[in-house]
């Protein structure tokens, strides 16, 4: 694999909530967000959605309503 398609981080990686989802990634890309609980996922869940084949799909990483 090309160092180009590394990603290293050296810091704290920092999310924001969203009002609302981000668009649909592009063709093998992912995004990832906090929610405030006006789009997918309740306030404070981290969410992630990815584009592979065709077809978006996304999913909780961190539930923050769970409790624990």
């Amino acid at each position: 694999m090309s160092n180009r398609n590394r990603w290293t981080f050296g810091q704290i990686l920092r999310l924001k909530e969203r009002a609302s989802d981000p668009p649909d990634p592009p063709e093998g890309e992912t995004v990832i967000w906090m929610s405030n609980g006006t789009g997918t996922g309740d306030d404070g869940d981290v969410i992630i959605k990815g584009q592979a084949g065709g077809s978006v799909k996304y999913a909780t990483l961190f539930d923050h309503s769970s409790g624990s």
